[in-house]
Order: C-alpha cells, then sequence, then structure tokens
C-alpha cells in the first residue's frame, strides 16, 4: 500500500472530523489501519494544539442599519460565513467550540 503524505493524512483527519463516525468505522471504510489512524489523529491533533494562537484587530461600526454578512477564516483554511455579523458572546463562544474540536 502507497505512503500517504502529512497533507493527506490532515485531509482525511479532516473528513473524518465531519463523518460523525467512530474511529473503527471510518477505518475501515477508507481501509485504513485503525492503530496507524489513530496515530496520526492525535500527531495532528497535538499540533494543532500546539500552534501559536494569532489575534487581529478588528473594529466594529454601526453605520449601516442591515448588518453585512461575516466571514471568519480559520486556520487549516477553513472558512465560516454567516449571514450576518453576530453577538459578540456567540462568537466568542464559537471560537472556544473551534478551538476545542481540533
Amino acid at each position: 500500500m502507497k505512503r500517504r503524505t502529512k497533507e493527506q493524512w490532515r485531509e482525511l483527519i479532516g473528513e473524518f472530523e465531519m463523518a460523525g463516525l467512530t474511529q473503527v468505522e471510518f477505518a475501515r471504510l477508507y481501509g485504513v489501519n485503525v492503530g496507524t489512524f489513530r496515530v496520526w489523529l492525535h500527531r495532528l491533533r497535538r499540533a494543532q494544539a500546539l500552534a501559536p494562537v494569532r489575534f487581529a484587530e478588528v473594529s466594529v461600526s454601526h453605520a449601516s442599519e442591515k448588518a453585512p454578512p461575516c466571514r471568519l477564516e480559520l486556520p487549516g483554511d477553513v472558512v465560516v460565513l454567516l449571514g450576518s455579523a453576530p453577538e459578540p458572546r456567540w462568537l466568542a463562544e464559537l471560537v472556544v467550540q473551534l478551538a476545542g474540536v481540533r
């Protein structure tokens, strides 16, 4: 069997995290050794947890009556689009929850 690159493992782990399957189910479905899968899952999650957190300055303007769409760009080329700007507390909770996923 051909070895996967680190990027291929990232993509596979990303698919797993969205699939809603157990590790064993996902590994069987994709023909991956479950032990190898778990090693890569742990390795990539640990690397994500150790990644430095970057902050960006944000300014809020209330000039428009209708809130514009909100776009969140996250590490790993993840983009979250919202119909309008959310309440700050909701957004903070979203960030906390997303940080715990990876």
